[in-house]
């Protein structure tokens, strides 16, 4: 019996030390780098800041160059001339533009505040989502402590029952207690073993629990630290602000409120924006264009071929008849940048749109910017609300952990004592076997609860210490 315990012991040793040891600050650093939804976040900390961008360059005018080249074939209007003509020929265009809103109602400079305000909300969302990360790897990190205590106290307690076995069997084998003593021992022990795996077997699972967390690979050897539950830091209920002083440090720290606050700033822009809409707006604008054509020709030359007969008009008695010269005419195609030259037009237009009956779209863009002003500050209020609860609660828990560790101790202290007395009893032959294992069974359970006080209030107060905007650190 004492080897299997020994070896139990032994093989859980090793698989502890074959891992890479982490600390609390190390999970949640790695948590925070390759968790999924901070990453989402990061990506919208980007578009955002894209957007404030774009808001910014839009108050800069516009400039857009355009080129077209063709070849038109059958009936079609010459570009140049603006006649009728019935041959294929090559086209080119040249044209560059620009405009820009003169006063549009501030419209620009509200969508660029907007977007800056978004932004930073996105900022204190991302800010958010990392602490909640740590609060949950803390959460996990303790739970695994908790498990390994209990390994602990299960060591220990195996290990008690394997020499109090081992004592009795002596005993036994001498005469001096029956065989019952060493069998009702030796299923304590087994009893016991069992325990000590099922809580390997749980601290294990927390394990795994944490990696998934951290969206780690299976494969990675993988363990936490494990301080000495005496010396994590722990202050005094006393030192801590009462709840409500809490509450008002917390609302200043915590980044989701923050990030509400920046929203609703954003929704009283967009009202701002689709005011804008209700109201004129001016804007200039100026085109640069040029184009050219296949069909302008110009002459090279000309050959006199004779007088062309036009027609007789009367004269008196006399039909005088009408002649005009007529030439053969050579001609080229008019080059390039001459037609460029030649066609090169300049405008220059300001102009007023002024919003008369458009569907009541702008009034209803105001109606919808109003609810969701609206809807921001209740989603604030909401949030507030929770906050104060939740760290009034946190602060009432914290103090029934204090009680509950209190009585904890003392019921441990109270089950040594009385186990003590069992121990010399049973040597002593005055106290069977079943009654000495129910009395180590509850310090055992002692122990476990005093742990799970130790732990769980150490969790409280770092969560205090997380609403009164401190890092979470053991």
């Amino acid at each position: 019996m004492k080897k299997s315990g020994v070896f139990l012991l032994i093989f859980y040793s090793l698989v502890c030390n074959a891992q890479n040891i982490w600390s609390l600050q190390q999970c949640i650093e790695y948590a925070v780098k390759h968790n999924i939804s901070v990453q989402q976040s990061e990506l919208n900390i980007k578009m955002s800041a894209l957007q404030v961008q774009q808001n910014k360059y839009s108050q800069y005018p516009s400039l857009n160059a355009d080129v077209s080249n063709g070849f038109s074939l059958g009936r079609s209007i010459d570009p140049t001339s603006n006649t009728f003509i019935n041959q294929g020929y090559y086209y080119n265009g040249l044209s560059m533009n620009s405009g820009v809103l003169l006063f549009g109602w501030f419209a620009k400079k509200y969508q660029r505040e907007q977007g800056q305000l978004n932004m930073q909300a996105n900022v204190e969302q991302y800010k958010q989502l990392q602490n909640d990360i740590a609060l949950n790897i803390a959460t996990d990190y303790l739970r695994i402590l908790l498990a390994k205590e209990q390994v602990r106290i299960n060591e220990a307690q195996l290990l008690t029952d394997l020499e109090q076995y081992r004592f009795t069997r002596k005993r036994v084998d001498a005469g001096a207690l029956p065989e019952l003593n060493a069998a009702q021992l030796q299923a304590q022990v087994m009893i016991d073993s069992a325990s000590l795996n099922n809580s390997i077997l749980d601290v294990n699972s927390a394990l795994l629990d944490l990696r998934a967390f951290l969206n780690m690979d299976m494969q990675v050897a993988f363990d936490i630290q494990t301080p000495d539950i005496n010396t994590i830091p722990l202050a005094s209920l006393l030192s801590y602000p009462n709840a409500e002083e809490i509450f008002t440090v917390a609302k200043t720290k915590r980044p989701n409120i923050t990030s509400n606050d920046y929203k609703i700033k954003s929704a009283e822009k967009q009202i701002d924006i689709a005011k804008s809409a209700l109201y004129p707006s001016v804007s200039l604008g100026a085109t640069l264009g040029t184009n050219y054509a296949s069909t302008v020709k110009s002459i090279t030359g000309a050959t006199y071929k004779g007088d062309e007969f036009l027609g007789n008009i009367k004269f008196g008695d006399s039909n005088i008849a009408v002649t005009r010269p007529a030439y053969n005419y050579q001609t080229a195609t008019v080059p390039l940048f001459k037609q460029y030259d030649n066609n090169f037009r300049q405008t220059v237009s300001l102009g007023v749109s002024v919003p008369i009956l458009n569907g009541y779209t702008s009034k209803l863009n105001i109606a919808r910017a109003k609810i969701s002003l609206e809807s921001a500050n209740f989603t604030q209020q909401q949030e507030v609300n929770t906050l104060k609860q939740n760290v009034y609660k946190a602060y009432n828990d914290a103090q029934a952990s204090i009680q509950k560790l209190s009585s904890a101790k003392n019921s441990e202290e109270a089950s040594q004592i009385a186990l003590n007395y069992a121990i010399k009893r049973y040597n002593a032959g005055m106290l069977n076997t079943q009654e000495y294992t129910t009395q180590q069974n509850t310090l055992t359970r002692a122990k476990i609860n005093t742990a799970l006080a130790q732990y769980d209030l150490i969790f409280k107060m770092k969560i205090l210490d997380f609403y009164l905007g401190k890092e979470i650190n053991l």
